[in-house]
């Protein structure tokens, strides 16, 4: 995993109509396709504050390549946000690549066009570019700038195909009653940050692998 550790706390093999008991689990006959669960402990590490301008800093919004200032503390979806006074913005997108947290590399779009501030749903662990192209600016040139930060979305290690694969999610030690999940693939994460991320609160998430 690429910044954090995860490790297994407990594994069980469920039967549709199995009964838990201090063991794990009772077998019954079964009615319907054996499923196989394995809970894991994701320690993923003590998330700064969303922050808009963490991966590139206020700059000219051209048709270019920016500069990356920092990257993401931990793997984490990304945001951006662009000052058009005028407003005179009418087309174009903005880039980012990078790698999720398997070191598969990951590309998200986002549209101008829809908006100026867009919230993004892929995991970064890394971002290596940041591109905007197709920018059309109609009058008043040369006044937009754009940031580049990181969002509240904190990715888990491994991809989970629906959110009940969340059991519990804690925040420095606290149990978050009501965090938002998100699943798919290089789009699994959770967002706490209703508990107040400080860089010092570690985010620990139990989830089972196989969902």
């Amino acid at each position: 995993m690429v910044n954090g550790d995860w490790w297994g706390l407990s594994t069980k093999a469920t039967i549709p109509g199995d009964a838990p008991t201090a063991h794990g689990s009772t077998h019954s006959p079964a009615t319907g396709a054996d499923k196989f669960s394995l809970i894991v402990a994701a320690l993923l590490g003590s998330p700064i504050a969303a922050t808009t301008n963490r991966i590139v800093s206020s700059v000219n919004l051209t048709n270019t390549t920016f500069t990356i200032a920092a990257q993401p503390d931990i793997p984490r979806n990304i945001t951006i946000a662009v000052t058009d006074t005028t407003p005179s913005i009418t087309a174009g997108t903005v880039t980012a690549t990078g790698q999720d947290p398997s070191g598969v590399t990951v590309t998200e779009v986002l549209d101008l066009s829809s908006a100026l501030t867009l919230t993004g749903t892929k995991i970064f662990a890394k971002v290596t570019s940041v591109v905007a192209a197709g920018v059309t600016v109609l009058g008043g040139s040369g006044d937009e700038t754009i940031i580049v930060g990181v969002g509240a979305v904190i990715g888990l290690p491994s991809s989970i195909a629906a959110v009940g694969a969340v059991k519990h999610v804690y925040l420095s030690g606290s149990r978050q009653a009501s965090p938002t999940v998100t699943a798919g693939d290089q789009t699994s994460g959770v967002d706490a940050s209703s508990g107040t991320y400080a860089n010092t609160k570690p985010l620990l998430v139990l989830y089972d692998v196989g969902g």
